[in-house]
């Protein structure tokens, strides 16, 4: 499991270890928490096989140390105990099998088939990060701890994807965050499974998928995911912009462009945070008119609030920025149905955005995701065009800025920093043309406005439904949508300006019929 740094242990922490010193049942530590200590992770999630009833023994933890129990799978066959003063929080499992070799025998990936007898001494010593203390009291019948070391990831068991093929999305997340390289059986066996995947409970699938793109280095687990001939099976509308090649400044063709843009919303953040340290955001020119990379970027001003905006839980308990890698996987599958080459021999994309959204919406409603997560991806893909297109010479007009944040909804702030990343995906390792300066300045300015004077691109509307009935006697319909988008664009457009031009407009559109 994906742990964070912990420091040495607390009170709380001491009293775990007492308690499962103590338990009346043997208790093993097992899998993910040993695994991330011996990568020089100290861990908060607490892996347990207990040999009994887990959901009883997690009840007895809960109700001697203070804290809380809950069934996280069917039957009470997982169980987790939370504390509302602590960080860490164990999953416990009954003991598959007749003794702790034989449960560990039923696991995956050798790197996750260990176990550690949970004594009160090695509990304070795992949960300090002192794995030294413990080592030599590991169990590792398949030999885990040499792949450790190796950097190999290696089948427990043969049959262990077919028997769980959403094991393969297991595999591309530790080879991508412990650095692990498939031996050539266990490559073979992902690629073997990874069609079964189009078959099991999706909100299993999402889990994966969203813990590794909430983690740095997403791009290299989709490859991973894709080496192993998984990710089409997902996001089948990747399948044809593999080899779909782009105009002549694209560094790569649609389907690495579209990973690389997962990375490149990392970068971008790293580039806002940047600014926030050394206040620079200064590039220099190169000649013929190209542009080197950026060393920070500063957002009109306002890297603080849109840090905090990014990092801000949306929907599916995910970030507003882990959804927008999300999209990212999405954001240029319309390509291949609007490729065209100019009589200059120019390729182009023309309504690509707009033609990605059917092609994302199945997967997304096959993926289980809710409503608000799905339309907020589908805002992102349908309108991650727009920033680069909402200025000309004469530089952003209200006016434009406001379409662009009725049309493109909650996702209009968070779009305006993905076309970054997706500008910046666009070069690879070469220097930005002179439109990069362009764009950004744009996105700074529209941010700009949107924080220090939301007066002038979010208007407040004028007048709503309950005018029109109580007024009009106009009930709910396609009749009062039609009126309240008439005096909408009306009003983006400044061609009215207050409630009653608002509601002389309406008059007349009554009038004419």
């Amino acid at each position: 499991m994906d742990t964070p740094h912990l420091s040495a242990p607390t009170p709380p922490e001491h009293a775990y270890a007492a308690w499962l010193g103590q338990a009346s049942h043997p208790v093993w530590i097992v899998g993910g928490a040993l695994r991330d200590a011996l990568a020089g992770q100290v861990a908060h999630d607490i892996d347990l096989v207990v040999a009994g009833d887990a959901l009883a023994f997690a009840r007895q933890m809960a109700h001697a140390l203070g804290g809380t129990p809950a069934s996280i799978a069917p039957q009470g066959a997982v169980a987790r105990v939370t504390f509302a003063d602590s960080a860490i929080f164990f999953d416990i499992a009954a003991l598959d099998g007749a003794d702790i070799a034989a449960d560990l025998a039923t696991r995956d990936f050798t790197v996750n088939a260990l176990a550690l007898p949970a004594t009160a001494a090695h509990v304070t010593a795992l949960l300090a990060g002192d794995i030294a203390a413990v080592r030599g009291d590991i169990i590792d019948p398949h030999g885990g701890l040499g792949d450790l070391a190796a950097r190999r990831l290696r089948l427990v068991r043969p049959d262990a994807l077919t028997r769980d093929p959403v094991r393969v999305l297991r595999a591309a997340r530790l080879m991508t965050r412990l650095d692990l390289a498939p031996d050539a059986a266990t490559l073979a066996a992902t690629q073997a499974a990874a069609p079964a995947l189009a078959a099991q409970a999706p909100e299993r699938l999402t889990a994966d998928l969203y813990a590794m793109l909430s983690h740095p280095n997403g791009t290299q687990a989709m490859r991973a995911l894709d080496a192993m001939g998984a990710l089409t099976v997902l996001v089948p509308p990747l399948i044809p912009c593999r080899g779909l090649t782009q105009g002549r400044l694209h560094h790569w063709d649609v389907f690495d462009h579209t990973l690389e843009v997962i990375d490149s919303m990392d970068r971008v953040v790293a580039l806002m945070q940047a600014h926030q340290r050394s206040a620079d955001d200064a590039t220099e020119d190169l000649p013929e008119g190209r542009v080197a990379q950026p060393r920070a970027l500063d957002l009109g001003g306002q890297n603080i609030p849109l840090l905090a905006r990014l990092g801000e839980v949306l929907a599916e308990g995910q970030t507003r920025l882990t959804l927008l890698k999300v999209a990212a996987l999405f954001h240029d599958v319309g390509k291949p149905l609007t490729r065209g080459v100019r009589a200059n021999g120019d390729i182009h994309f023309q309504g690509h955005a707009e033609a990605g959204v059917p092609l994302t919406t199945p997967v997304l409603t096959g993926w289980r995701v809710g409503r608000t997560a799905r339309r907020y991806v589908e805002g992102v893909v349908a309108c991650h065009m727009r920033p680069s297109q909402l200025a000309g010479p004469q530089g952003l007009t209200d006016r434009a800025a406001r379409h662009y944040l009725r049309d493109a909804g909650e996702a209009g702030i968070d779009t305006a920093i993905f076309s970054l990343a997706d500008h910046l995906a666009v070069y690879g390792p070469e220097p930005l043309t002179s439109f990069w300066h362009h764009h950004y300045g744009v996105v700074a300015e529209l941010l700009r406005r949107v924080y220090t004077e939301p007066q002038r691109v979010l208007p407040a509307r004028l007048i709503d439904g309950n005018d029109l009935m109580a007024r009009f006697g106009i009930t709910h319909g396609p009749e009062m949508g039609r009126i309240l988008g008439i005096v909408e664009a009306a009003h983006l457009n400044d061609e009215i300006a207050t409630r009653a031009e608002a509601l002389a407009l309406v008059e007349r559109l009554i009038a004419e019929g």
